[in-house]
């Protein structure tokens, strides 16, 4: 659905392949013997922390429900990595980024971030000792981080995109609780899972075209590039055999006017000249189609095309 001037247009297309029809049930434990080695990784891992520590047993238990439900599913759930390296040669995590949970569907993996309102993440804090207002604090035992928490939790989707009005973030409402939500999260999750295939085929069928329409290009180039070079081979033959019989033609004019003359020495030396720049000298054949045409030279017939990659060439493009 788009927006055209004063006209709304709807398009309507087929669903992506392995979209789900149904919001199938995800249920959330009420107590736990024995967390799932992700949960108790995202529990340990303090530093990532958005919930507050009030909320932590409870994002616990929907973190646990929904892990084993994917993998009942048959998903891969794992922690996301921290791929943009800093100082000291650690590994820096990112809430808005990297996320908490990864799930991987079919390929594609979509990250989930877990947060409470009002809650920053406890990274920004000291992780050491300190004195504030002349109060010795210990870091470790800090609960400043969660000075703003509202006990509203959500979990938000954040990739892979999409283009669609669906809802990325699911919080507690005043109807429904977060565990509620869950059979709609991991729904949407499958739902973009299924999208993101079909952009990635999509995008590699395009760019198979590409390809084939680059090589078709490359292949055309070449030829008129041979036969430009022929033309012009041509051009300088024609003009070669005509210069040297316009210098015949005068040699016998020289010699009509002035037979008696002392030009005998010029019209000799000219004659030989016509006969170097002949190319009637020998037998002419077909010029040879050069192995190696350098980009400059193909470029102009590549109608548009780079001669590097299968792309528009960036010196035509406006």
């Amino acid at each position: 659905m788009s927006y055209e001037r004063d006209e709304l247009r709807i398009d309507l297309r087929d669903v992506a392949e392995g979209t789900p029809t149904e919001r199938l049930p995800v249920p959330v434990p009420e107590r736990v013997a024995r967390y799932h080695p992700l949960v108790t990784e995202f529990r340990e891992q303090r530093d990532r922390h958005e919930i507050s520590r009030a909320q932590m047993p409870r994002v616990s238990l929907i973190l646990q429900g929904l892990v084993l439900e994917a993998e009942r599913r048959g998903y891969t759930v794992s922690a996301p990595d921290a791929r943009k390296v800093v100082e000291h040669g650690r590994a820096t995590w990112s809430g808005d980024r990297d996320g908490h949970l990864q799930l991987t569907i079919g390929g594609v993996s979509v990250r989930l971030r877990v947060r409470e309102d009002g809650i920053r993440t406890r990274a920004i804090y000291p992780k050491h000792s300190y004195y504030n207002d002349r109060e010795y604090v210990s870091a470790r035992h800090s609960t400043a981080y969660e000075e703003g928490a509202k006990g509203r939790v959500s979990i938000s989707i954040l990739s892979p995109h999409t283009r669609s009005h669906r809802p990325s973030s699911w919080r507690d409402g005043k109807r429904q609780r977060l565990e509620e939500r869950l059979p709609a999260i991991l729904m949407e999750i499958e739902t973009r899972a299924a999208e993101e295939r079909e952009r990635i085929t999509l995008e590699r069928d395009a760019a198979e075209r590409r390809r084939l329409a680059w090589e078709d290009a490359k292949a055309r180039a070449r030829q008129l590039h041979a036969e430009h070079q022929r033309a012009t081979v041509l051009g300088e033959q024609v003009a070669a055999w005509q210069r040297a019989n316009s210098i015949r033609s005068y040699c016998e004019a020289i010699e009509q006017h002035f037979p008696f003359g002392e030009s005998a020495d010029w019209v000799a030396w000219a004659r030989v000249l016509a006969d170097s720049l002949d190319p009637l000298s020998a037998e002419p054949t077909m010029p040879e189609t050069p192995a190696d045409v350098s980009a400059d030279d193909l470029r102009p017939f590549l109608d548009g095309w780079s001669p590097f990659a299968p792309e528009r060439d960036r010196r035509y493009s406006f």
